[in-house]
């Protein structure tokens, strides 16, 4: 591990000037500004204006240049130097013994011979996250002869992929692309707007048509552009195991690489959504600090048929037989609001809001119903020895998570005043390195959770 400054690249790599000048491109605001405010009319208005604003740009630039010049990130022996700082230098000394894990990231900045190295230290919020080269060595830090535990096949992916895509995500990709099809929409909707005399009947018979069949392909066309880029994300993954070292490597062209001591995993979790209800499948994630500083939030670890459901284990805690309806109060009251509006709409004569309330709003109130009671069956709370064993859902997931008992930093146990009088509450467990709590909520829990 013994490197020196003469075969170590000491200094970042370039790239890194790009990233500095696009979190600091609000600075060259400033000639547009002065331009705005003076407005000049004049040659020598416009020499003048012009050379002020040349002046601010050369000093953004400078400023870049020498904030990439003066930040190293190099391994020294059993140690990490991290200087960085124009005027005010600070340099971190990083035992390799406190490195947590570290997580390097690629995609387009590979094409430049970049990848984004990040370092978790005991005790630091973020121990560094620099551009380094793609040979630097300094990238394998945590790696250790390892063998293979799971290599992820392509149904693995494909499933991973398909769960975890989002069609207004590839809209955002997309925008660039899409110009000349908001051209095409912004004529639909002009004719289906002044095209007619009686204004309803041109909406229902020239606008909605067309302008659902456009909304509809734009939706579809982000949800492949989003699954493909997913897709390149989960693709060719493996797991391998080390000593204490876990190493977690997914993607193709965005890839990511995740080394970890064991002992720094915050939790794991299955997770279905509904599409993964549908197919019968459900995902395991592993949950750590190092993911989280390094912006992936969760790790993806396997694929695999079954549900998520709770344990027959005695001990085991649920909710009561009447929070079931606490659970599908609110998309119960928004579905029977739905109900009523469509009954109004078509005995007034109200043909567009009824087609629209029929077509989206019912159909996905009831879907949301069945989940609730879905998520009824499967809360759950179990307090073992060494863990705390739980089944919860977040949005339109159900979440089953395994926590070490060392892992728990917090648990706070909740109760509104209709809970007092039920009996139940909801229970958050806070953990080490995460920010957000997992909450099982309206429980039935006796004696608190003196096991803790």
């Amino acid at each position: 591990m013994k490197r020196t400054k003469n075969d170590t690249p000491r200094r970042i790599h370039p790239f890194t000037a790009a990233v500095f000048l696009y979190r600091n491109a609000f600075l060259l605001l400033i000639p547009l500004v002065q331009y705005l405010l003076f407005m000049p009319e004049t040659l020598w208005d416009m020499i003048r204006s012009g050379s002020s604003s040349i002046i601010t740009a050369a000093l953004v630039v400078t400023y870049i240049i020498l904030k990439y010049r003066s930040t190293y990130l190099y391994a020294d022996g059993a140690e990490i130097i991290y200087s960085r700082g124009i005027y005010f230098k600070r340099t971190s000394a990083i035992p390799l013994r406190s490195l947590n894990g570290a997580a390097v990231r690629r995609g387009i900045p590979r094409i430049f011979g970049a990848e984004l190295l990040t370092l978790d230290a005991a005790g630091a919020k973020c121990a560094a996250s620099e551009y380094v080269g793609v040979k630097s060595e300094i990238a394998d830090i945590l790696e250790a002869e390892a063998g293979l535990i799971k290599k992820c096949g392509l149904p693995h992916s494909l499933i991973a992929a398909a769960d975890a895509t989002s069609a207004l995500s590839g809209l955002l990709l997309a925008i660039p692309f899409i110009n000349r099809a908001a051209v095409i929409v912004g004529d639909a909707l002009s004719d289906g707007f002044y095209g007619g005399i009686d204004l309803w009947t041109s909406l229902a018979s020239r606008l909605l048509p067309p302008a659902v069949a456009y909304i509809t392909a734009f939706l579809a066309a982000g949800y492949f552009i989003a699954f493909i880029y997913e897709l390149l994300k989960h693709i060719n993954g493996e797991i391998r195991l080390g000593g204490d070292v876990i190493q977690i490597k997914r993607g193709f062209i965005w890839s990511f690489r995740l080394s970890l001591r064991s002992g720094e995993i915050s939790a794991c979790t299955s997770e279905q959504g509904i599409l993964c209800m549908i197919l019968g499948i459900k995902k395991l994630f592993l949950l750590s600090g190092t993911g989280r500083k390094a912006k992936s939030k969760r790790e993806l670890l396997s694929a695999c048929r079954g549900e998520v459901s709770a344990p027959n284990a005695e001990g085991c805690i649920r909710p009561g037989r009447l929070s079931v309806f606490s659970f599908i109060l609110l998309p119960l009251t928004l579905f029977s609001a739905s109900v009523f509006a469509a009954f109004y709409c078509r005995f007034n004569n109200i043909y567009i809001p009824l087609a629209i309330l029929q077509c989206m709003a019912i159909p996905l109130f009831l879907i949301w119903i069945m989940f609730r009671i879905t998520a009824y069956e499967r809360t759950y709370l179990l307090v073992s020895e060494g863990a705390v064993s739980l089944g919860s859902y977040r949005g339109l997931r159900i979440i089953s998570a395994e926590i070490p008992i060392d892992g728990i930093t917090r648990a706070e146990v909740r109760q509104n005043p209709f809970q007092r009088i039920t009996g139940s509450c909801t229970v958050k467990i806070h953990l080490r390195n995460m920010s957000k709590a997992f909450t099982v909520k309206r429980v039935k829990l006796k004696g608190g959770l003196r096991p803790l």
